[in-house]
């Protein structure tokens, strides 16, 4: 009967996956075979996935990553914590990388994630049935399924966090999910700083529940020592952006603190009014953030729990380190996790069914009805025609360009006005440092290659600079610097 039970609740997970496959088919209008991450019209998902095959092929023997020629002090790689790629860097060492593995790795990793919640949870089918329509009806939820950006391997950790934060509420004390619970969140801090704010619920929830001041203790170092791993990493294991990532500026100066947040909140607000039109994507996330903290609220009043209140309020601290630290629009992919995390959390534990069903319809309709294609819409290569092309053409290059001794020898700049795509055919040696144009006009690069489009400009500079023209292809020009 029990493993009747497994195979029901892995059936469900296979089912709202699917479902969700079926609603973004049917509202682009494509066939889910022809996705491919090489043609995607996020250029940060070029060097997530260059880094990630860098890694899986060459260790950490490979050019440098970075931006205008800037490095990690330690290693090679770019601008976002490493830690992030390690589950696909696994994935690919045991089952190769190549265009397709990201959206596979996401999609086993959402139906194991899921098929944990409905096992653990021990969920009646109604439950099931909200959790299946609030998911497959968010289409930022399973557009990031099919791209290799961070962001869905974090909702599916954050999800196996509250997962076992339920269980740990739920029962006296256990010692499994207490491990299980630290261990999720310091792999959370390690990848974004802010989620050291998950101490304090797991504090809280151990105080409230048996008051085990050893653990708690437990908890506070942890998340300390995580901190400091992520402020170590961000140091010495990633290569400096354009421009500083984090304001810390605002934290200076009172006046300009206030002033920056009303600012945020304007332009949130505008984001805000113009997704209830469809106009933009960051508009619709923070809507559904919103809707979370919410609903958080009213569940800790109604119900009595105070739990929730704390989840309301450590959503608040999110969106307030985002008025403060960054750039609202840029900053909206923060609250992502959290939002498609809270729905699934509400759609448990409040158990009205219209309620629920009032979740559905307002994700459904912000997301579903959304005409941001850039961000809702997941890249189309036709027959993988592109994605051959690539992978002829990465091997036509191998021949030319070999792997040398010397970092910045291994290194390609990547002009900004490029075709980025182009480059998913470098060679998993070559590290990709992308360059503003200006800055490779007037500086004596220190990378061998320079990858540029077809244009007089740089025919005129190739020839200023005594370059030489290595190898042509689709709509890009690679020359050698020395």
């Amino acid at each position: 009967m029990k493993n009747n039970k497994a195979y029901i609740n892995f059936a469900w997970s296979v089912a709202t996956i699917f479902l969700a496959v079926l609603v973004m088919q049917t509202r682009w209008q494509l066939n889910i075979f022809d996705i491919c991450i090489s043609k995607t019209q996020w250029n940060d998902e070029l060097l997530y996935y260059k880094q990630i095959e860098a890694i899986i092929k060459n260790g950490l023997r490979h050019g440098i990553y970075g931006y205008n020629e800037s490095r990690a002090l330690v290693g090679g790689l770019g601008a976002w914590s490493p830690i992030l790629y390690i589950p696909y860097v696994v994935f690919g060492k045991i089952f190769g990388w190549h265009y397709f593995s990201p959206i596979v790795f996401n999609l086993i990793c959402a139906v194991i994630v899921l098929f944990l919640l409905f096992e653990v949870l021990e969920l009646d089918i109604f439950t099931k049935i909200i959790i299946g329509l609030v998911l497959s009806c968010n289409l930022t939820y399973i557009r990031y399924a099919f791209s290799v950006t961070p962001e869905f391997i974090i909702i599916e950790t954050l999800l196996v966090f509250a997962v076992a934060m339920m269980k740990l509420n739920k029962e006296e004390y256990s010692e499994r999910w207490f491990i299980i619970a630290n261990v999720v969140m310091t792999s959370l801090i390690l990848s974004r700083g802010y989620y050291a704010l998950l101490g304090l619920y797991i504090s809280y929830v151990l105080y409230k529940k048996s008051k085990k001041s050893k653990e708690i203790v437990v908890v506070g170092i942890n998340t300390v020592v995580a901190l400091l791993g992520y402020v170590f990493v961000l140091h010495f294991l990633t290569a400096p952006y354009f421009k500083t990532l984090i304001n810390y500026g605002n934290l200076f100066s009172f006046y300009e603190l206030i002033a920056n947040i009303i600012k945020c909140i304007q332009v949130e607000f505008v984001l805000m009014y113009g997704a209830l039109f469809g106009i933009n994507a960051e508009g619709v996330y923070y809507i559904i953030f919103w809707i979370c903290i919410v609903l958080f609220a009213i569940l800790g009043i109604k119900k009595g729990e105070k739990q929730y209140l704390l989840v309301a309020f450590l959503y608040l601290a999110l969106q307030f380190a985002i008025w403060i630290l960054y750039d609202v629009q840029i900053g909206s992919r923060h609250v992502i996790a959290p939002s498609i995390v809270g729905t699934v959390v509400i759609a448990i534990k409040e158990k009205q069914k219209i309620f629920n069903f009032v979740i559905v319809l307002a994700v459904a309709l912000l997301t579903i009805g959304a005409n941001s294609e850039y961000s809702f819409k997941p890249p189309l290569d036709e027959g993988h025609v592109y994605c051959k092309e690539l992978v002829e053409q990465q091997q036509q290059i191998g021949k030319i360009i070999g792997k040398s001794v010397d970092e910045w020898d291994n290194t390609m700049i990547w002009t900004i006005s490029s075709v980025y795509t182009d480059l998913y055919a470098v060679p998993s040696y070559l590290g990709i440092n992308c360059c503003y144009d200006d800055y490779v006009e007037k500086n004596q690069v220190k990378s061998l290659y320079v990858a540029t489009n077809f244009d007089a400009k740089w025919d005129t500079i190739a020839r200023d600079m005594n370059w030489k023209l290595v190898y042509k292809y689709s709509e890009t020009c690679i020359w050698k610097t020395r």
